[in-house]
């Protein structure tokens, strides 16, 4: 009969719509947007001496022996060693008029950089110091008495600052103002300093 016939339709067509609602039903789970790597490029800018307050190692003289002591047991000694011997090697391959300096109380090399570290929109401005205390080589039978950069030998340190306090660097210690900027002054004592310093004393070098 037409009534029968009518009820075999609407039972074939009643599981078709449910299953057609269920494909139209919004998934409950959000779709997990793609990671997007973030670009981060660096800016290497030489600091003159008139252009920094203070670009020696410490501004009292008393703690220079002992901070630079710290310094190599903060380190290591393998590490020390390794960076003391870079740093040779890099200021022997300059010339002396790149450096700042001063002959006491402590006789100093120094070369100060500003760092702009840019990650997309962000820029991360650093300091760093990269200096040493010289002490002149023993001069061989028959060489010239004239001193220049290659021939001193260099006991190494490094004074690292951030525009940005970073709680993983520790307390500060200071502040230092280079290009107008207030930099905050961190402990090398830190191994988060230790790697960000080190990090950046590698791409100084590597844009020699």
């Amino acid at each position: 009969s037409i009534e029968k016939l009518k009820n075999f339709v609407t039972k074939r067509q009643a599981p078709a719509a449910a299953k057609a609602v269920a494909e139209e039903k919004p998934s409950l789970v959000e779709e997990v947007p793609p990671v997007v790597e973030i670009e981060t490029t660096y800016n290497i800018i030489a600091i003159k001496k008139k252009q920094i307050d203070f670009p020696y190692f410490v501004k009292v003289v008393a703690e220079y022996k002992p901070k630079l002591a710290l310094l190599r047991v903060k380190l290591g000694q393998e590490n020390y060693a390794l960076y003391n011997g870079r740093i040779n090697k890099y200021f022997n391959s300059l010339s002396e008029s790149a450096f700042i300096q001063r002959r006491t109380p402590k006789y100093e090399m120094v070369l100060p950089y500003h760092i702009e570290e840019k990650r997309g929109e962000e820029t991360i401005n650093h300091l760093m110091i990269l200096g040493a205390e010289v002490k002149a080589k023993p001069l061989g039978m028959g060489y010239s008495s004239k001193v220049g950069s290659g021939n001193k030998s260099y006991t190494a340190f490094f004074v690292y600052g951030c525009e940005q306090e970073v709680p993983d660097y520790g307390t500060p210690t200071d502040t230092r103002k280079g290009r107008g900027i207030d930099f905050i002054e961190y402990a090398f004592a830190n191994p988060e300093v230790q790697k960000k310093a080190l990090e950046l004393f590698q791409l100084i070098i590597e844009n020699k």
